[in-house]
């Protein structure tokens, strides 16, 4: 009877470990990109904790509330865009770069700007190119 309680509570602990990370990689929405990646944790505003991971590391983070990846400058924003199937929603030009703002149906984070529905942000700098969902917190 001890071995089939053992048994159950080992298959219960396995499921529920296969479930949680499901559960971080199914939020993994950039993971299709590659590049240096951050995750976003403990807020879900520009006060998130910014910790830098390899995109293996990014699949077994828990708690993330964004996320982001540093591009090559050479990657095509207009194809990016398109395998996101994003909408873009506003265009910002600051000295260092320009802004890309959009809405995609595929990205589970979600945050508003000016009134807007916005969850991928794409920044096209002098030398890279960065994409966070729902924003870019820290740096360009």
């Amino acid at each position: 009877m001890k071995k089939l309680a053992v048994k159950i509570i080992s298959l219960t602990l396995l499921i529920n470990l296969i479930f949680m990370l499901y559960l971080s990689s199914a939020s993994f929405c950039l993971k299709k990109l590659d590049g240096k990646f951050e995750a976003y944790k403990n807020s879900s505003s520009s006060q998130a904790e910014i910790v830098f991971l390899s995109k293996k590391q990014m699949y077994f983070t828990v708690g993330k509330t964004g996320e982001s990846v540093e591009l090559e400058k050479t990657t095509d924003i207009e194809k990016l865009l398109i395998d996101f199937s994003a909408k873009l929603v506003m265009v910002e030009e600051i000295d260092c770069g320009v802004s890309y703002y959009a809405y995609s149906s595929k990205i589970p984070y979600l945050t508003k700007l000016k009134g807007q529905k916005v969850n991928l942000h794409v920044f096209v700098g002098e030398e890279k190119i960065k994409v966070g969902a729902p924003l870019i917190y820290g740096s360009f």
